[in-house]
């Protein structure tokens, strides 16, 4: 619960303003992906493991997760 709800507070910070978020938690990856609205996420996933999530289509980053 309060990681969606740090996410959702990313997103709505990222309406205002670039809010960049780097994490290596493929957990946190797909919760972003379940919780935030496609215009509120863009991912770029770089090497190692992350190949496994399926990454969302960058449209307008307003957060980005990598």
């Amino acid at each position: 619960r309060r990681a969606a709800a740090a996410l959702r507070t990313l997103a709505e910070l990222g309406r205002k303003t670039q809010v960049i978020m780097f994490t290596h938690h493929l957990r946190l990856v797909e919760l972003a992906q379940q919780e935030l609205a496609p215009e509120d996420l863009a991912l770029y996933l770089l090497g190692g493991d992350a190949a496994e999530v399926e990454p969302v289509e960058p449209s307008v980053p307003s957060a980005v997760l990598g």
